[in-house]
């Protein structure tokens, strides 16, 4: 994350906005699953330090929305659903808040449902997705804190993630993407953060939005070799 957003963020600590609390709910393991269809990994390789895995999230056809941090300094990068590799055409980089949207032709995936990151109230159970330990992992927590930040709100909550996590969804008890996981701070409650959705539609319908990527493929069409100028 860039430091200026990290240090922006951390002073929004001390002007949260909250709403009431509501009471805990449990999750459906039914909705995980059907959330898993919309979920990507992202393989970033970095020269001198190899291949890192993050996370993407299906949030229209062919759009997958990532944090950026996943992908500084990478090569060759690679989206991952359902046992294939899929080519990259064009990007959306906005690095000040950490986010990077990518158009993947023709990738297989379930668009996630998607709620405003407005209407989350405190006290909300809320599931952290996302590839940590290699695999798609959950784990389960409530929203703590609401900070008002650029027009939205970045969500803090007790749903610990880890960095392959990074750039999952952050779910409601329906299933609903609420946020994009994207940073963690040291401290002993709810020092996890996610990026609110509607920060993945802004300018989206400006006509330089997408930036074309220029791709190299291996043996296989459908691995694709990003070269992220």
């Amino acid at each position: 994350m860039k430091p200026a957003l990290h240090r922006a963020l951390i002073a929004a600590l001390v002007a949260a906005g909250a709403a009431s609390a509501v009471p805990a709910l449990d999750f459906d393991p039914a909705t995980l699953i059907r959330a898993g269809r919309s979920l990507v990994r992202v393989e970033a390789r970095v020269p001198g330090r190899g291949l890192g895995i993050g996370t993407g999230v299906v949030i229209a056809p062919f759009t997958v929305a990532t944090a950026c941090h996943v992908v500084r300094d990478a090569r060759e990068l690679a989206v991952v659903h359902g046992g294939r590799r899929w080519r990259i055409a064009a990007q959306h980089a906005d690095a000040g808040r950490d986010l990077c949207i990518f158009l993947v032709p023709g990738l297989a995936a379930q668009a996630a449902t998607l709620r405003d990151t407005r209407e989350l109230a405190i006290g909300e159970p809320v599931t952290a997705l996302g590839y940590s330990g290699g695999g798609p992992q959950h784990t389960r927590g409530e929203v703590v804190r609401l900070h008002r930040y650029d027009g939205s709100v970045v969500v803090q909550c007790t749903a610990a993630f880890t960095s392959g996590a990074s750039g999952g969804p952050l779910m409601d008890a329906q299933g609903r993407v609420v946020g994009f996981l994207s940073f963690r701070l040291p401290g002993p409650d709810g020092q996890f953060y996610a990026l609110p959705v509607d920060w993945a539609f802004a300018g989206v319908h400006d006509a330089d939005y997408f930036r074309p990527v220029q791709t190299s493929f291996g043996t296989m069409a459908d691995r694709p070799m990003l070269l992220v100028g």
